[in-house]
């Protein structure tokens, strides 16, 4: 059976780091996801910095669920692409390290196989080298999804050695007439965070804006009943990006994600 562990894009609540910790908890939530960029820089974390961190979770009955680690150039990109290589690898052990099992990259379009072969050959082995290492540190790496079709999705994770995923985000399907649940068909087993957010299509503006959680177009029962199905154990990652009072609108969340289960 599906069992819900939220956790809470801390980016979202616009607090300071230590605060967002003890706002995640008061609110219900089980995990936070950390932006090892701009909240909390991994690669000057020492080990006691580490305990004192996971102590400080502990307390609050918290855990990290995952790091997000955006890069500035795609994996297809041939420039500085060792260095962005070497970055994420640092980030996935630390990761682990915190006690988090992923690591999320950016959200970008993936490179056709057939008209693009070079830069899906590059991609590949870039994902191929994340996988293995993730492989000895004991970590995920996700890709965002949202920009690509189910199929294409679905070759790439064929491509890979196990240890890479998606960080599937439902709403941004939506946002680019793309289909959650066609990409959830065909690639439920390689998800390894739900990301919660709602959107609804603005026929007048003629495009898609991102709404408070329940008021959208996202099918939150269907897509929960195709994860059981695809046996996810992941997180579910609320992020509100529109709200003038962010902290209410997760709440609301969370209590709105606990009435599927």
């Amino acid at each position: 059976m599906l069992q819900l562990k939220t956790g809470i894009r801390l980016e979202s609540l616009k607090q300071p780091l230590k605060k967002a910790f003890e706002t995640s908890a008061k609110i219900g939530a089980d995990a936070v996801e950390i932006n090892a960029r701009s909240e909390l820089r991994t690669n000057d974390l020492s080990r006691t910095a580490i305990r004192h961190l996971k102590k400080t979770l502990g307390d609050l009955n918290l855990q990290v669920c995952s790091l997000r680690f955006p890069t500035r150039r795609t994996f297809f990109d041939e420039e500085d692409l060792d260095r962005r290589l070497e970055a994420t690898k640092k980030v996935m052990l630390a990761a682990y390290e915190l006690g988090a099992k992923v690591v999320i990259g950016s959200t970008t379009r993936m490179p056709d196989a057939e008209t693009e072969p070079m830069q899906y050959q590059l991609l590949l082995a870039a994902l191929s080298d994340l996988a293995r290492h993730g492989q000895r540190v004991g970590t995920f790496f996700a890709l965002g999804t949202g920009t690509t079709d189910a199929e294409s999705a679905q070759k790439l994770m064929a491509d890979v050695p196990v240890g890479v995923g998606y960080d599937f985000d439902p709403a941004c399907f939506l946002m680019n007439n793309e289909s959650a649940n066609e990409f959830l068909r065909l690639n439920g087993e390689w998800v390894l965070q739900m990301r919660a957010r709602d959107a609804v299509r603005d026929l007048s503006a003629g495009n898609t804006v991102e709404v408070t959680l329940g008021r959208g177009s996202v099918d939150f029962p269907q897509i929960f009943g195709t994860l059981e199905e695809k046996s996810f154990h992941g997180f579910v990652v609320l992020e509100q990006n529109v709200s003038d009072d962010p902290v209410v609108e997760l709440s609301n969340g969370i209590q709105y994600l606990k009435s599927f289960f």
